[in-house]
Formats: structure tokens, sequence, C-alpha cells
């Protein structure tokens, strides 16, 4: 009984799954090939059993008698095979099968015109059935690889859009600490320093207050008033003051455009991602359900990625408009060699959906919700 457990493995391999599923949709084939092969099994049977039966016949062999022919070689008798048409079943199918094991074979003339009329007749009875069961295996097998394909198309566009969606949080993050910056705040603000240090800074004391300087600021020292030293110009004080590197007003304003263009790609890519996987999903749904031709399918879907593949070339600020229409226009015209095509079931709702999507596609090309 252990032995079927091995079923069990059905409900974790796909490959078991897979086979469950074609002959559960090929069960009218296998109602038929049985039929057929029951008639053939029938009528081949009697034919044969009549043809090589041969006489009964006591001998000394056989002192109770038996069914006899003659052998191979036509100079002996041997005893028949053919014993009864139940027992012609085996040779029917094996002779149908074309397997031939050779424990039984007719040697009369008639005998052998029926197993060659069974053979013949077996690869036909074989073949109609099976085509049906190899259409449905390989439909089932390509939904399977379809589903397979869109989970990773799936997954391949949240990933996407999750690195998209962090690096635009990241260039938006660094465009304002620039213009914190920009405006004098710092992005961490720490303890002010003292309005006696910067005063004591500026005017040449070395950070030291005015009552520091006339203690002597240490042993030995000699007291000084700050009135006793000369003090720096106001030039002098005011360049002590500023920053040391201050960037022009030029390379700021570069900054925040590619700042910007980081941003806009950024969400553009993620919105392309997104709407590329929309659209090639329906292209390859419509293929399933016959809405548009083999050929149409294969060409759309390579319009589709010539696009996607303007998002791998570096420092990418602007997707090629002249391209994305040209696919625009390429779509469209499979779309009407789909509806000239008498092999395609297609409808206005279809051209409709498809183009739509297609449309959407494209406008997440030019990144229609950010500022100009």
């Amino acid at each position: 009984a252990r032995v079927f457990r091995v079923f069990k493995m059905g409900k974790y391999s796909k490959g078991m799954s897979l086979l469950t599923n074609v002959l559960l949709l090929s069960a009218p084939a296998l109602k038929l090939l049985c039929f057929f092969s029951l008639i053939g099994m029938i009528l081949f049977g009697s034919m044969i059993f009549f043809c090589e039966q041969g006489e009964w016949m006591v001998t000394a062999d056989y002192p109770d008698g038996a069914y006899l022919r003659r052998d191979v070689t036509g100079t002996a008798f041997e005893p028949s095979p053919f014993l009864s048409i139940p027992t012609c079943f085996w040779w029917v199918i094996v002779t149908q099968t074309t397997v031939g094991y050779g424990d039984m074979f007719p040697v009369t003339d008639a005998g052998k015109v029926v197993g060659s009329i069974c053979m013949v007749s077996g690869i036909l009875v074989l073949a109609l059935p099976i085509t049906i069961i190899g259409a449905n295996f390989s439909n089932e097998y390509g939904r399977v690889q379809s589903e397979e394909k869109r989970e990773a198309m799936e997954l391949a566009a949240e990933l996407a859009e999750d690195a998209a969606r962090a690096e635009v949080e990241k260039a938006l993050k660094e465009a304002e600490e620039k213009k914190n910056r920009k405006n004098g705040k710092p992005a961490n603000v720490g303890r002010a320093p003292s309005f006696t240090f910067g005063m004591g800074k500026a005017m040449g004391l070395g950070g030291k207050s005015s009552a520091q300087v006339a203690d002597g600021g240490g042993v030995g020292s000699t007291a000084v008033t700050p009135f006793e030293l000369e003090l720096p110009s106001s030039r002098t004080m005011f360049e002590s003051m500023a920053p040391s590197r201050v960037p022009s007003m030029v390379d700021e304003s570069d900054s925040e455009d590619e700042d910007e263009d980081v941003i806009r790609m950024s969400k553009v890519r993620s919105d392309m991602n997104r709407k590329s996987s929309d659209l090639q999903l329906m292209i390859r749904d419509y293929l399933d359900e016959a809405k548009v031709s083999q050929r149409a399918s294969s060409a759309m879907l390579d319009e589709v990625n010539e696009v996607l593949d303007l998002l791998n070339e570096e420092e990418t600020i602007h997707i090629d408009s002249e391209k994305v229409m040209a696919m625009v226009n390429m779509l469209w015209y499979w779309l009407r060699k789909c509806d000239a095509d008498p092999a395609v079931v297609t409808n206005k709702r279809t051209r409709e959906l498809l183009l739509k999507a297609t449309l959407d596609f494209a406008s997440s090309t030019v990144g229609l919700d950010m500022p100009r």
C-alpha cells in the first residue's frame, strides 16, 4: 500500500499536475481510442481465429486431439496458438500497436492478409486520438509556461517599481539637502558657537574672549587688554566670517536640473516597467485566446522590448519620442493585419483595449505627471 503514496507527488509536482490536466482534457479522445480498439479487437480477433484455427486432429503426439496447423516450413503440423476469439485479442493489441512480440503469428496466406490490415488500421486508430492528446498537451504546456512568465514579469515589475521608488526617494532627499545648504540651513544642526567665541575669532583673538586675553591665557604671560591689540580691518573680519567655498549660481542651477532629471527618469522608469508589463500580459492573453496571431504577437512584443531597451542606455535623460511613435504605429498596423486574418477571432472591443494599453505605455515614457 505504501507504493501508492508516490501518487501524492502530484500535489507538489508541476509535471504531474500537467499530465493530470492533459488526461482530463483528453478524456473524449481516450474514450474514442478505447472504442476503436475494442471494435478492432472483436473484428480482427474473429477473423484471425477462423484463418489460423487449424484442423482438429488426433495424432500420436496428441492422442486426445488438438487443433493443428502447418508450421512455417509447411512440412509439419504444430498446435495453433489461436485457441479462441478472446485469446486472439492479445494478438490484435500487439499487432495494432506494432509491438510484435512474436509469440503468436499467422502462417497461412489468409492470416497474413488479416495481419497486414490489422497493422495498417492500428496506425490510423492510434494516430487520430493521440494527435488530439498531443495538441492538448501542447496547449496546456503553453498555458503553464505563460503563467510562469506572467508571474516572473509581475515579480520583475514589482522589484523594478520598488527600486525606482527608492531611487526617487533618494534623489528627493539629496535635492532637499542641497536646497537646505543653499539657504544656509545645515543638514545636521549642532550647538552653535557662542557670541564671545565668534567675535573673538573674528577679532583675531584665536577664539578667546577679551577677559581671557587680559588674564594672559596662561602662566607667565603678559596681561593685555583688547584695546591694546591691533584690530583687523572690516574687510579682513568679513573675509574670516565668510565660508571657505561658495558654489556659483550656475553650478547650483545645473545641479538642480540634474536632480530633476534623475527624479523624472526614475518615475518614468517605474511607470514604463509597470505599463509594459500590463501590455505584454494582454498580448500574451490575446494570443492564448486566438485574438491575435502568433506572428503579430511576436512583432508586438519585439516593438515593446525595443522601447524598453532605451532604459538600459547609460545617461538616459529622455526617451526618444520617434521610437515610441514608431512602436505605436507598428502595433496598430499588426492589429489591422489581425482583422484581415480569418484564423483570428477579434472584435472592436479587443482593438480598443489593446490600443488603450499601448497608449498608456507610450504616455509613461514622457512622465506626464512631472512638472515642466
